[in-house]
């Protein structure tokens, strides 16, 4: 009986809390980590979050993205709506992950991972974790986004998939009467 307690005594030290530091916040953001899901692009930054907010009003800025206004901003969180050079929506938010800071960008509909990316970048270096080389000197524009999974240029072209319908051509190839 004693074998079989010793033996169970050490699995009840695994867990997830052996995996890295994480605190009442989350996750460590000491190192920073980028992450792009559903058309919004994330990065933690070893910064308090009034340093990353100045960085970021500054990388607005190097990107001709017009802020428009503040919509919220509380202890843990700041939205800030902004609109980019050719007209997109952009939307960014700063969490407070207590010593460290996480940066949301979302740019338009269905996002632009490029330009969010180049937002972070331009965070980063006005934060001077990034060497300036880092960034793009021109803003990506909305035709050089990354290709769209909603909206692929290698889908079948409307004329081709509505073929027929225009013409009174019925299913099956025969021509309507």
């Amino acid at each position: 009986m004693r074998i079989v307690v010793v033996a169970i005594a050490p699995l009840g030290l695994i867990g997830c809390r052996s995996l890295g530091p994480i605190g009442s916040g989350g996750p460590s953001l000491v190192v920073p980590t980028y992450a792009y899901a559903s058309g919004t692009a994330s990065q933690g930054f070893a910064s308090p979050r009034p340093e990353v907010e100045g960085a970021l009003s500054e990388a607005m800025t190097d990107l001709d993205i017009i802020r428009v206004g503040l919509i919220e901003a509380d202890s843990e969180q700041t939205l800030v709506r902004g609109r980019a050079s050719d007209g997109r929506r952009v939307d960014l938010s700063l969490v407070d992950r207590g010593a460290a800071t996480e940066a949301r960008v979302r740019v338009g509909l269905f996002g632009d991972e490029r330009l969010a990316k180049a937002v972070l970048d331009r965070v980063g270096v006005r934060l001077g974790t990034l060497p300036p080389e880092a960034t793009p000197a021109e803003v990506p524009a909305s035709g050089e986004t990354i290709e769209n999974p909603y909206f692929s240029k290698q889908a079948v072209p409307d004329s081709v998939m509505l073929r027929g319908f225009s013409e009174g051509i019925a299913p099956g190839g025969t021509s309507q009467p």
